[in-house]
């Protein structure tokens, strides 16, 4: 079974700007088609219903937000200057996600293919743009006008759930974004934010490199006994022509769907552990141009100073006050309640496992890199049920029509499926839903 991806591109977005879904463009009428008849010249732009992913390619991501954040910055002058004194909720909300949905729709697309088609190319251009759309959008939210007439607006009243929410949510997120700071300091404040996101960027692509670099093939039979058929061949395919589940020879990766079965099936002690202890200090201390240490205690040390510069006593209270959870004490008594739950059951499902594993041959002492291992063979010998029994019953079709199924009954939602072809996407495995 191939791992296939379902197309949810609007919803993928960036660290830098979350598109609300009030932007979200309208679903196409009549055609199926996600090419508009009269699309611009640059591909980022095209406010057709669906992207056109063929079409996106890296050369043409910065001429793209050159053009967005330039159309962005003078319509938001002259709409931050034309309000009125006595603004309504229309005259503020709607013409504002107007005014920035074509540039954080491209930004968002760029996020999107930057996570599910990252390379060198798409890389450097998603880098090289990111400063700009950082200090575009902290300028919208830093715009005293636009704020003032949102306070306006709720001290008028008389809106509705929703639209009281949304109001709240965009005070709210000026506050957060430094609408109330002012020389020095918000000089500083908008210096940490780009700081910000190049250590996020710096810090997935580290992750990113070191788990593309790393791979271990293998043509030991022994330690491939016992492992799921459809494991074997997806390491005999990663390892290339010439490769086969039953004679290898297996490439381990430190992919998820890789790691996993190989930490839950692989017989071999020596293998399973060599593949953990790569996977626990990815980007960890000693990893070179990929060490993320330093990098973490940046990000620590500026969201703190950050948190302190809009009146909160550190990110947490910062990251709290957009959350349910009133405080910091109701956080530490949720985990504190569920830990005692859960660390008695959880010591006891180890010890189990420990003593399974000692009554069959295993280590006296369980590792890490064991536990996977073990706990299988303990589900295994209990349930007398293995994980490949029940693949065909999971198979991505028989998942998708039973999730369908339950839409159709519960909610009178239909879904169907788009022909090859019919969608533009941006990998040949990714399948698109009506």
């Amino acid at each position: 079974m191939r791992p296939a991806a379902l197309l949810l591109p609007m919803l993928t977005l960036s660290r830098a700007f979350r598109l609300p879904l009030a932007a979200l463009p309208p679903r196409a009428s009549g055609s199926a088609s996600c090419l508009s008849s009269s699309a611009p010249a640059n591909p980022y732009l095209d406010a057709s219903p669906l992207p056109p992913f063929s079409r996106l390619s890296p050369s043409a991501l910065s001429p793209a937000m050159t053009s967005a954040l330039s159309s962005l910055s003078s319509s938001f002058l002259s709409f931050a200057s034309s309000l009125p004194s006595s603004p309504l909720y229309d005259d503020v909300l709607p013409p504002l996600e107007r005014l920035r949905l074509p540039a954080g729709r491209a930004w968002s697309l760029a996020g999107h293919l930057n996570g599910v088609r990252n390379g060198p190319e798409l890389r450097a251009a998603y880098e090289e743009a990111q400063p700009r759309v950082v200090k575009a959008f902290a300028e919208l939210k830093q715009s005293r006008e636009v704020y003032d007439a949102m306070v306006k607006v709720r001290e008028r009243g008389g809106l509705d759930g929703p639209r009281a929410r949304a109001l709240a949510k965009g005070i709210h997120a000026m506050k957060l974004g430094g609408v109330g700071l002012d020389g020095g300091e918000k000089e500083r404040f908008n210096e940490i934010k780009q700081r910000l996101a190049t250590l996020s960027t710096g810090f997935s692509n580290n992750v990113l490199d070191v788990t593309k670099a790393f791979e271990l093939v293998t043509e030991d039979g022994a330690a491939m006994e016992g492992a799921p058929e459809s494991a074997r061949a997806m390491w005999a395919a990663a390892a290339g022509d010439g490769a086969s589940a039953d004679a290898g020879p297996w490439k381990l990766t430190l992919d998820g769907p890789s790691y996993t079965a190989a930490m839950q099936h692989l017989r071999s002690a020596e293998l399973r552990e060599r593949l953990y202890m790569k996977f626990v200090t990815r980007a960890a201390e000693g990893s070179g141009e990929n060490d993320n240490v330093p990098l973490i205690s940046e990000i620590l040390e500026l969201k703190r100073e950050a948190a302190g510069m809009l009146g909160f006593g550190s990110y947490a209270e910062q990251s709290l006050s957009s959350k349910m959870a009133g405080d910091i004490g109701e956080v530490t008594e949720l985990s504190d309640m569920i830990a005692a739950k859960a660390v008695p059951a959880a010591k006891r499902e180890l010890a189990e496992i420990a003593a399974f594993a000692v009554a069959n041959g295993g280590p006296a002492e369980l590792k890490h890199w064991d536990v996977a291992f073990w706990s299988e063979r303990l589900k295994e010998d209990r349930f007398t049920l293995k994980e490949e029994d029940l693949r065909p019953y999971f198979a991505l079709d028989s998942v998708l029509d039973g999730m369908f199924g339950l839409l159709s009954r519960l909610f009178g939602v239909s879904v169907s499926r788009a022909e090859p072809g019919e969608v533009d996407v941006w990998h040949e495995d990714v399948q698109f839903f009506r």
